[in-house]
């Protein structure tokens, strides 16, 4: 029997791209196992990059999103929206994207500028 502390494998990559775009580079896979931990690193990370306008995201090696990392990817985009910035979904894995797209995530990101 694994123990609780077992965690899925995954990546989080976040780096400025651009003067004032960040890109959000996610790999492997999130679920109930990592999902609370990648998203409050993220939080952090980005709360030491102030200057940006636009975060661009890579989920092309994103191999497995459960329901509980969807919640976050959505509360993730209401508070970008928030404070009057723009998220863009640019590279999907075509299974990821298909499951954005059933659940209406693709429809509240911004287009790529």
């Amino acid at each position: 029997m694994a123990s609780d502390t077992t965690r899925t494998p995954y990546s989080l990559q976040l780096k400025k791209q651009y003067r004032d775009t960040l890109q959000l580079i996610i790999t492997g896979e999130l679920d109930e196992t990592n999902a609370d931990i990648a998203f409050d690193i993220l939080e952090e990370e980005i709360k030491e990059q102030p200057d940006y306008q636009h975060i661009s995201c890579d989920f092309a090696d994103l191999a497995y999103a459960n329901s509980k990392t969807l919640g976050y990817l959505t509360d993730f985009i209401a508070r970008t929206h928030r404070l009057g910035k723009t998220i863009s979904f640019d590279r999907v894995h075509p299974k990821t994207q298909y499951i954005f797209d059933m659940i209406g995530l693709s429809k509240v990101t911004d287009t790529p500028k």
